[in-house]
């Protein structure tokens, strides 16, 4: 239904338009006015979390019921400013640090970001002491006058630190007219500062661009292919080195020698392997891009789906082989 929803906006030109890149990992954003009805229901739906919050707020007891003219009930006043305004604008995008870890960079444009940066710290506060997922910190940084908050990830895996790098965490701010946010290592929350860097010298040097689609995904599938193997490479190697700290022994639980057991899933493994390396190898040959564009028009939406030559010739081997085995 959102996609939907998404589709039957029009077309708008993104203040983030000079942030896309089609060398990123991975690249996505939407800018389109939306429809009447859409702006409608939004407004409503927050207006109808205002009457719960109190409720949520005593349940979960978060302190002190939030009061009218307070800092959450102005930051959902804030919210359906925004909803009001009716031009969804965000965009996220992939970028490697220095290490070749990845960051995640995304932003959404909003209306009255001072009132939306009081009521998300008001929140923060509140759910500070409560947060099992791990360690966050107020007012971690600051960068183009914005407070940045920071949340670090308790006992990350290691496929997440093969990804992101050491110390994974999410960084998150509200400006004046953007929400900015990145996950990722210990560079990431450096890697959003210069995104944030580089679009501020866009529009102090601006040059032509063109207007890209209203929504437009970017996938080069060669480097998602490799973060996902590496990923689950490096987690599968912590869970074998945590069940020999454990001391597990070729005796499974039901009985019996294990061996056989472990030596099928060691062939499955190098099979496995050996076709995902065949399919990189493939994409390698004629390019791995996937581009999707999605555009309105009168009676619904025109999109646009463009694979490079590895891409096919990668999807054609990898259905070939699902069908012979």
């Amino acid at each position: 239904k959102l996609l939907e929803a998404m589709m039957a906006s029009s077309t708008k030109a993104s203040y983030f338009t000079p942030l896309l890149s089609e060398e990123s990992p991975v690249s996505l954003s939407y800018s389109g006015v939306m429809a009447e009805w859409d702006i409608e229901r939004y407004f409503g739906v927050l207006e109808g979390f205002k009457g719960e919050i109190g409720r949520i707020v005593e349940e979960e007891d978060l302190g002190v019921a939030p009061a009218e003219g307070g800092p959450l009930m102005n930051a959902l006043n804030a919210m359906q400013a925004t909803v009001q305004e009716g031009h969804l604008d965000t965009f996220a995008q992939l970028y490697r640090d220095s290490d070749e870890k990845l960051a995640l960079v995304t932003a959404m444009r909003v209306v009255e970001g001072e009132t939306l940066a009081v009521g998300l710290r008001d929140m923060l506060m509140r759910i500070q002491d409560k947060a099992d997922i791990g360690e966050m910190t107020l007012g971690a940084a600051e960068h183009q006058s914005i407070s940045f908050h920071r949340m670090e990830f308790k006992e990350p895996n290691a496929g997440v630190k093969e990804m992101f790098g050491n110390k994974p965490q999410v960084n998150f701010g509200i400006g004046d007219r953007s929400i900015w946010m990145s996950v990722g290592g210990e560079e990431s929350f450096s890697t959003l500062t210069g995104v944030m860097d580089e679009l501020v010298e866009a529009y102090e040097n601006p040059k032509p661009r063109e207007i890209p689609a209203s929504m437009r995904l970017v996938i080069h599938t060669t480097d998602l292919v490799e973060m996902v193997q590496n990923a689950e490479q490096a987690s599968r190697k912590e869970r074998a080195e945590q069940r020999n700290l454990d001391g597990e022994e070729a005796q499974n639980p039901r009985g019996g020698d294990a061996s056989a057991q472990l030596q099928r899933f060691q062939e499955r493994r190098e099979a496995r392997q050996k076709r995902n390396q065949e399919f990189l190898e493939t994409l390698a040959e004629g390019g791995d891009r996937l581009v999707i564009e999605a555009r309105p028009v009168d009676n619904g939406a025109r999109m646009r789906v463009r694979f490079e030559m590895g891409f096919v010739k990668a999807l054609g081997r990898a259905i070939g082989q699902a069908v012979t085995r």
